[in-house]
């Protein structure tokens, strides 16, 4: 990987940008996109490993639309949205919760759930 990053820094033009992306589908199991935005270049990565994805349910009445803002703000590498129903009524009903990667994250306040998520995503 340490290569693969010293070989992402020295791409300058979209050519090789777009050259790069097809040598690591060909090259690699791992595919990757590299995106250009503000004159710096970003590998974002597609198969084995992926980006963390956290939800968290609009219609949680425990605050948790601060935790969601709060996480949001750190411009954390991971993927944050807010969805309607979850299909986890019973713990949405009681607790502050998150779904983090697949697995619901259930606390008794929303600062636990903020600790928890955080500590989860990095």
């Amino acid at each position: 990987m340490a290569k693969l990053r010293a070989l992402f820094f020295t791409i300058i033009s979209h050519k090789k940008v777009t050259a790069f992306n097809d040598f690591l589908r060909d090259e690699f199991t791992l595919s990757a996109i590299i995106k250009e935005s503000d004159n710096h270049f970003q590998l974002t990565s597609r198969g084995d490993t992926y980006m963390d994805k956290v939800y968290f349910c609009r219609e949680n009445e425990f605050k948790t639309k601060k935790v969601y803002k709060k996480l949001k703000e750190l411009d954390l590498d991971i993927k944050i949205k807010r969805k309607g129903c979850m299909g986890q009524c019973k713990t949405c009903k009681h607790n502050p919760f998150s779904v983090v990667n697949g697995k619901v994250i259930a606390c008794d306040t929303a600062k636990e759930l903020y600790k928890k998520v955080y500590k989860k995503v990095n």
